[in-house]
């Protein structure tokens, strides 16, 4: 499971350290709950997308 974790990780591009210990510690979350049956995969990678896509900040727009 380490392996898909660091993989999910690996997609992310947030701005601070901050930003990226607070998705480390989500996908570490789904991975345990993968782990226990409680999701699917697919439902793990779709939280993921979701919670990266809420909390990765936008350029400003001009």
């Amino acid at each position: 499971m380490v392996e898909s974790t660091d993989a999910i990780l690996n997609q992310a591009d947030p701005g601070t350290m901050k930003d990226r210990h607070a998705i480390g510690e989500f996908a570490i979350q789904l991975a345990d709950q993968e782990d226990k049956g409680e999701i699917t995969r697919e439902e793990a990678e779709a939280r993921y997308q979701r919670f990266v896509e809420a909390n990765t900040p936008r350029p400003s727009a001009p």
